[in-house]
């Protein structure tokens, strides 16, 4: 008769024990359980009173009492066990099948992974060949890449019309390269159409061409790479037509580019110098003017001052009474205070009018147009140099700049140019210096004049910037939307 077995995990036992679930079973199970539930009530009741008698005793009566559950408990298992089967053989076989399952699923797994490893083995090494794939490539076409960064230098003193006698000569180099057939040229020798070269080069021609017509400050470094790129693709498309670009019509091509892009700079430099000149000259005429009317000023108040002092003398040496003396005398005296002080001035007009390069180094600053240490280091020759400053403010910023030094000089060009000088890798705008903003501490500044120039000149170390901090206060207290 055939057995029904079902698989649980004991434990206590530590394995896989088999169940019979016939009757008999049961009914054995159920009396073992009621034996084994009488026995320990018995016992429970005898170990309670060794507890109340003796407590040394009823600790070791206890011990025994557990000691005796093991032993009974493990009995009653290994009789269960045993009840599994017929004889002990059939124990080995179980246990001798058991290691076989155990076994397989081994080797099962073993398999898997083995497997999965060889999968992972196998990308890599597609990963490995197509890495030295893109190697050889990058290598091949190394020398095209190179020259996307490469570009030609021109001198800074370079004029607009040498640039563009540059690009004419780069323009007659490809008519020449052209010419003698060396624009486009076979694959290994191998013969072509002038069709399929004509054809080509009209194609690249026209991509480059276009390019160089639209260079701008803003695209230059793309439309060097995507000349580039059309080189590239032409070559692999008409490569199956045996002909290619040549490397030397290539680099005729990015030079052009290079030489455009610079000779665009250099006409906005230019016009950039032309405008700074020409208002030079407007400042320059404005001194004039300025001092050609301090000029006559002193002059008309000198004569005024010397024919009213000559009134008072006259009435002087006229009058008989003695009060009337004292007081042309304390006239005299006071017009002949005013003219020594217009004689200075006088004088000093005539200097300035004779040494042009004598005028004011400024030091100013804008927080609220350009924020904290920034500052704009300039020059004026104007008699009165918070005219220039309020020039600077009247309509190019939304506030007023402040002063932080004024400094006089006799060569203010040269005090000027050493600051510049000094602080060049300071300047805000590196294409055009002109412009005369430095972001550096004022204290560095105030350091080099007194070390360059003297040691006396007063800074104003915070800016008033009266209006921005009004702005700020009116925008803390709106009411928040």
């Amino acid at each position: 008769m055939k057995k029904n077995f079902k698989i649980i995990i004991s434990s206590d036992l530590g394995g896989v024990i088999f169940e019979n679930n016939n009757k008999k079973k049961k009914q054995n199970d159920k009396e073992e359980s009621n034996d084994k539930e009488s026995r320990i009530g018995c016992l429970s009741i005898i170990w309670v009173i060794w507890l109340l008698t003796e407590q040394v005793s009823a600790i070791i009566f206890g011990f025994l009492f557990l000691l005796y559950i093991f032993v009974f408990k493990n009995r009653i298992v290994s009789r269960k066990y045993f009840n599994e089967y017929r004889n002990h053989e059939e124990i080995v076989q179980e246990k001798q099948r058991l290691q076989e399952e155990i076994e397989k699923e081994k080797k099962h797994a073993e398999h898997k992974m083995n497997n999965e490893i060889e999968k992972v083995n196998k990308q890599i090494m597609e990963l490995e060949q197509k890495k030295q794939e893109i190697q050889i490539y990058i290598n091949i076409n190394a020398e095209d890449y190179e020259m996307i960064k490469v570009t030609p230098k021109f001198d800074e003193d370079i004029t607009s019309s040498e640039l563009k006698t540059q690009l004419e000569l780069a323009k007659v180099s490809e008519k020449e390269l052209i010419k003698n057939k060396k624009a486009i040229i076979p694959i290994k020798d191998e013969t072509s159409t002038k069709k399929h070269q004509d054809q080509l080069l009209r194609t690249f021609n026209t991509e480059s061409d276009y390019y160089l017509s639209n260079v701008t400050y803003r695209n230059v470094d793309s439309h060097r790479k995507k000349i580039v790129k059309s080189y590239d693709i032409l070559n692999n498309l008409f490569k199956s037509d045996n002909v290619q670009i040549s490397r030397e019509l290539l680099e005729l091509k990015l030079e052009q580019l290079e030489i455009t892009y610079n000779y665009q700079l250099k006409i906005e430099t230019e016009k950039e110098l032309l405008k700074a000149q020409k208002e030079e000259v407007r400042e320059q005429q404005k001194v004039e003017r300025e001092l050609q009317k301090e000029k006559r000023k002193t002059e008309k108040e000198e004569r005024q001052f010397n024919n009213e002092l000559n009134k008072m003398i006259d009435y002087l040496s006229k009058s008989n009474s003695d009060i009337e003396r004292n007081i042309y005398a304390e006239k005299i005296k006071e017009l002949e205070e005013k003219i020594k002080i217009l004689e200075k001035d006088k004088e000093n007009v005539l200097e300035r009018e004779a040494n042009t390069r004598a005028g004011f180094v400024y030091i100013i600053s804008n927080i609220g147009s350009f924020g904290e240490n920034i500052y704009k280091i300039g020059m004026t020759r104007r008699l009165e140099p918070m005219d220039r400053i309020k020039e600077l403010a009247s309509a190019s910023v939304p506030f007023e700049f402040d002063v932080h030094a004024m400094i006089f000089s006799e060569d203010a060009p040269a005090l000027e140019n050493t600051l510049h000088n000094h602080f060049r890798d300071y300047e805000i705008n590196k294409v055009n210096p002109r412009k005369e903003f430095f972001k550096v501490n004022l204290d560095e500044i105030k350091d080099l004049v007194h070390k360059k120039f003297n040691n006396t000149v007063q800074f104003v170390d915070e800016p008033e910037a009266s209006q921005y901090r009004e702005t700020l206060r009116i925008l803390e207290n709106q009411p928040q939307e």
